[in-house]
């Protein structure tokens, strides 16, 4: 049928599955054009696919085959081609981008923004992936991942949150992780119940749980270490199986590697400490020159007390020291073999209490041994 205008209504009815209705203009203008509303039951298709479709109820699906096989699922969203390709009842879903959600069949509750993103869940629910690739082999549930491949590896683990570029993206069963800052706990595969805050926190950590990192660096070599709690820029930076050690301060415990049960505390804090442990330093550079010893407390960078045996000290003096008066050993030290006071000091001591005050070559700052 030719004509420049057809009266209306029109009304064309046809039981051939074939059917079709043939506008073309050959000119420059639309061949359709409408000022009304245009109703159809089924879809809009463009050079015979579909762009845009509502199949189920309170569904939205734009883009080439987005949302193409769902039949019962209800309130979802899918824009972006092939975006929720696969969803078939699963509801309140938004996919946005291609490939996203692609493989979504029944789960609920999924939040995916960006090309690829969650493309392999199936049935995890109540993820939020945010950034390209992010969350693309998850198939678990709790997890909200945002950033550039940002849990791209993660399969089964669970109640995750890895926020920047590459954070956490190797994990893949561990759970119970938090990951925030680019390439935070970047290798991480089965570590559980960890803490990184910072670029590059925890970027080696693979299977080490239940640590704490915060700042640029912070714990970068960890792989097996645990229970770890590393505070500051480089802080605990060479830990590699090390554990319950706790480093607060800028590159304090920088250099540690295997060492276990430190406390150190203050810039750069037993920086050059390496294998050692049980050792407590406080104050900036304390103890930074010990590598290997243990059992030490330094509370200055050249001032140390170290105690052999472990043992029970008793005393209700303080020692005092000022510019003209030598600090005093002080009376009441009870089974205690030895003192070492360094930089050069040791005062023998026996099993039964001690009155003798004796000098001291240095000044030393007051101390008050606990009661």
């Amino acid at each position: 049928m030719t004509s420049t205008k057809v009266a209306v209504p029109l009304s064309l009815t046809s039981s051939d599955a074939g059917a079709t209705l043939s506008v073309t203009n050959t000119g420059a203008g639309a061949a359709i054009s409408a000022n009304g509303a245009i109703d159809t039951t089924a879809q809009y298709n463009i050079l015979g696919e579909r762009v845009l479709g509502t199949a189920g109820t309170n569904n939205i699906f734009a883009g080439f085959d987005a949302g193409r096989l769902n039949t019962t699922g209800s309130n979802n969203s899918f824009v972006g081609a092939r975006a929720g390709e696969s969803n078939t009842t699963g509801i309140s879903n938004a996919f946005f981008g291609m490939n996203a959600g692609g493989n979504n069949q029944t789960a609920c509750c999924n939040a995916y923004f960006g090309a690829f993103a969650g493309e392999t869940n199936t049935t995890g629910a109540y993820n939020a992936f945010f950034g390209f690739d992010a969350g693309f082999s998850n198939v678990a549930s709790g997890n909200s991942f945002f950033g550039s491949v940002a849990g791209q590896g993660n399969t089964t683990g669970s109640n995750n949150s890895f926020f920047g570029r590459s954070a956490g993206s190797q994990n893949t069963i561990g759970g119970d992780n938090s990951f925030f800052g680019a390439l935070a706990g970047n290798v991480n595969s089965t570590g559980i119940k960890n803490s990184f805050f910072g670029s590059s926190a925890g970027w080696v950590n693979t299977t080490g749980s239940g640590n704490s990192f915060f700042g640029i660096d912070a714990g970068y070599s960890n792989t097996t270490g645990n229970n770890n709690t590393f505070f500051g820029a480089a802080a605990g930076t060479f830990n590699t199986t090390g554990e319950s050690n706790s480093f607060f301060g800028k590159g304090a415990g920088n250099t540690n590697t295997t060492g276990g049960f430190n406390s150190f505390f203050g810039r750069s804090a037993g920086r050059d400490n390496t294998s050692a442990s049980s050792n407590s330093f406080f104050g900036y550079q304390a103890g930074v020159t010990n590598t290997t010893g243990n059992g030490n407390a330094f509370f200055e960078p050249k001032l140390g007390c170290s105690i052999r045996p472990a043992a029970a000290i008793h005393s209700s003096e303080a020692v005092p020291a000022t510019a003209t008066q030598p600090a005093r050993a002080i009376r009441s030290l009870v089974k205690v073999r030895e003192v070492s006071i360094l930089p050069n000091l040791t005062i023998p001591l026996s099993v039964q209490d001690q009155t003798e005050r004796r000098a001291l070559p240095m000044p030393l700052p007051s101390v008050r041994m606990p009661r």
